[in-house]
């Protein structure tokens, strides 16, 4: 059971970082847009680059979202497969409560 929840936490994490990388990228890509429309040396081929690169991330950060997701409703399945199968009640029959 815990794996699961390792697991759903190191995709949640690698999709925040894609998430981080497609924002900066994002905002990247506006700043050199602004440049070119400003004429501040920006060349449209370098605009075009950096729009593909933007959008190759975009698209890996969704992929990573998918995965967290599919992560998440792993280990909700086995929650409930464990809560359905009477650990609740084995864990609570099993500790002792000691008084003070």
């Amino acid at each position: 059971l815990a794996d699961y929840f390792v697991a759903a936490h190191e995709k949640h994490a690698v999709f925040l970082e894609s998430k981080a990388l497609a924002l900066a990228t994002s905002e990247q890509v506006a700043r050199n847009a602004q440049k070119f429309v400003g004429c501040e040396g920006q060349q449209l081929v370098d605009l075009e680059a950096g729009w593909r690169k933007s959008l190759d991330i975009d698209e890996r950060t969704s992929h990573a979202l998918l995965e967290a997701w599919a992560a998440i409703v792993a280990a909700q399945e086995r929650v409930q497969m464990a809560v359905s199968s009477g650990l609740l009640q084995r864990l609570s029959m099993s500790s002792t409560v000691q008084e003070q």
